[in-house]
């Protein structure tokens, strides 16, 4: 029915995986019971794991910074028994067991945690200690939770979402193949191991080793043709075991040597190739099968370890294993990995409402970094793409480049000390950009010129309906420096000296922008920073008449540099004069007049201020 090959794999050590290393460290202490980890990886191949600290069910989860921890259950009954999955939603499902000393029950219980908050099941409870060694979960297409436990009637549960449903199969560990068919690896106080099928209701079962005398832990996994792949620890010969279907089954010896094999968590790769985490002597060992050859590793022998291993896989087939140290005290982690960073916002898929934003990332801690390189553009490819070199700051702001409805693809590279490169792991993140077409102003700044001060803008979203400019002095209420709105297109103003503004040197201005949005929603954007004007002599100058267009008055306002003889006249367009406003000496400094232009007709004219220093003429309208 099979065939037993022995395996010497302590003896071939070829080349680690891609020369990467072990990244070892306790994330927690450990108290009470602690006898399982449960381990699983969310969509950026970060660390969420399971384990019983202080009597208290713990959920750890990395964020790539640091460590958080939550608390499931309390209870000084918890044994320690766990398993753990995740949903689609990244939501966490526990298994674990409880021993109530007092009654004596042993209780298995199924926790989920969703939108509305933590969900606690009894999936079934029985008199005594007997049935501990397996909690085993898997979710199916559908989300819905399947889980092996050992009870002596019923040891196996589905939940559909409303109700627990109960019935014999095999108690050991679980899967759910492609078809949403529940697979058991069982072998428990029996002498053979097998595999068991749910399909169309009815159970099935193979056996895969035979004169066993027990199996004391196992781990299943189902390759991309659905065929099974158990690893297990024979106690009779004290040995670990690797078994696989292949139109028949296939037997392995992974390993021999004495107390091997116990807390065994198995992992395909993405070429269906097994990687197992053991214990082995009080050392946590790690084999897995490339081209045809096994591979081994200690990867923590420090202490008692390696109990209640959880080994997962990440998109690159790396490692990551949770387990137990009882000598050290301590829940432990341990991945290989690259010294990787991570992007951090926007995250992948994220809708912004900014055409403006700052990308950010982890920090590359290695001792020779010099710089960061960022790509970014629309293209995933990357044959075409926005190149910013030499950045010192794990982040950048993008102030040009990006409009309303773009998908904008960026990537990282951090550049050492020696020119190496090393890219952070996200190489496929992506944020969509949506402002909703509310108006946004960026860009707001102020700067004094010759001609008074220029204040610039850029518009983001939607199009106002008009623009209006504020001017502040000190700390007083800003006041518009305009009559008319601007359009909604106008990115710039010239707050003119010759157009009514006459600065002190020395005195702070400020802008200010109110926007009016199509639906006469008026925001108001600033204030500019300070901006103060050099003291200049006296000028010649001549401001803009108001109102303008004018119905019955206008006001006229000129400055002089020097006292001698001024003219003030109005003139049609044929040059025929119209008014004359002011003809006389006047001294030098600030003048005005007011001019009623009522018995004139409508229409365009000019008015020019004559002096011994020079003339200006400027245009106005007359409108009833």
């Amino acid at each position: 029915m099979y065939k037993k090959v022995i395996i010497l794999v302590a003896l071939c050590l070829a080349a680690p995986l891609a020369a990467l290393e072990w990244h070892i460290e306790a994330i927690d202490g450990l108290q009470g019971h602690g006898r399982d980890t449960g381990l699983a990886l969310d969509g950026l191949h970060r660390p969420r794991i399971a384990y019983v600290y202080d009597n208290t069910l713990t959920y750890a989860r990395w964020d790539g910074s640091g460590w958080s921890y939550d608390s499931i259950y309390e209870s000084y009954d918890l044994d320690g028994l766990i398993d753990l999955a995740l949903d689609d939603e990244e939501y966490p499902h526990f298994v674990y067991c409880l021993f109530d000393i007092f009654e004596p029950f042993t209780y298995y219980i199924y926790t989920y945690i969703d939108g509305s908050g933590q969900h606690d099941i009894c999936v079934e409870y029985t008199l005594g200690f007997e049935g501990i060694p397996y909690m085993s979960i898997d979710l199916d297409s559908s989300q819905h939770t399947h889980i092996s436990f050992a009870w002596d009637y019923r040891d196996y549960a589905y939940w559909d979402g409303f109700d627990m449903h109960l019935e014999r199969a095999g108690a050991g560990d679980i899967a759910v193949d492609g078809d949403d068919r529940p697979c058991i690896a069982t072998g428990w106080d029996d002498d053979e191991l097998t595999f068991m099928v749910k399909d169309g209701g009815e159970w099935s079962e193979e056996i895969v080793d035979s004169g066993l005398v027990l199996v004391d832990s196992c781990s299943i996994a189902l390759d991309s043709l659905d065929r099974p792949h158990i690893v297990y620890y024979e106690e009779g010969e004290n040995d670990l075991r690797y078994a696989y279907r292949d139109g028949s089954w296939h037997v392995e010896i992974l390993d021999s040597e004495v107390y091997v094999g116990r807390y065994c968590s198995l992992a395909l790769d993405s070429n269906d190739e097994p990687h197992i985490a053991y214990y082995a002597n009080t050392d946590l060992i790690y084999v897995y099968r490339d081209g045809g050859e096994w591979h081994r590793e200690v990867v923590d022998s420090v202490g008692n370890v390696c109990l209640g291993a959880s080994l997962a896989l990440d998109e690159y087939d790396r490692p990551h294993i949770s387990y137990n140290n009882y000598i050290l005290g301590a829940v432990m982690y341990a991945a290989l990995v690259e010294d990787l960073f991570h992007l951090v916002w926007p995250v992948k898929g994220e809708t912004i409402d900014t055409l403006t934003p700052t990308l950010d990332w982890e920090d590359h801690e290695i001792p020779d970094l010099e710089s960061y390189t960022l790509w970014w553009g629309e293209d995933p490819d990357f044959d075409e793409y926005e190149e910013v070199t030499g950045l010192t700051e794990s982040e950048y702001h993008i102030t040009e480049g990006i409009q309303e409805g773009d998908r904008i693809w960026w990537r990282v590279k951090s550049v050492d000390e020696g020119s190496g490169e090393h890219w952070a792991e996200e190489m496929d993140w992506y944020f969509d950009v949506d402002t909703g077409g509310v108006v946004d102003i960026v860009d707001f700044v102020a700067n004094a010129e010759d001609e008074g001060v220029l204040v610039n803008w850029r518009i983001e979203g939607g199009a106002p309906a008009g623009l209006r400019v504020l001017r502040s002095v000190g700390d007083a209420e800003p006041v518009a420096i305009h009559h008319n709105p601007l359009p909604g297109s106008a990115t710039s103003y010239l707050d003119r000296k010759d157009k009514g503004f006459q600065p002190l040197a020395g005195v702070e201005y400020r802008y200010w922008l109110e926007v009016t949005e199509a639906d006469g929603t008026v925001s108001r954007f600033g204030p500019t920073d300070a901006v103060t004007v050099p003291e200049v002599g006296p000028e010649l100058l001549l401001y803009a008449a108001y109102p303008n267009p004018a119905r019955d008055v206008i006001n006229f306002v000129y400055s002089l540099p020097d006292e001698g003889r001024v003219e003030l006249a109005v003139y049609d367009l044929s040059g025929r004069r119209v008014a004359t406003l002011v003809d006389g000496e006047l001294t030098l400094g600030h003048h005005e007049v007011v001019w009623d232009c009522t018995d004139v007709e409508s229409g365009v004219y000019l008015y020019r201020l004559l002096t011994e220093s020079g003339s200006i003429t400027q245009r106005l309208v007359v409108s009833r």
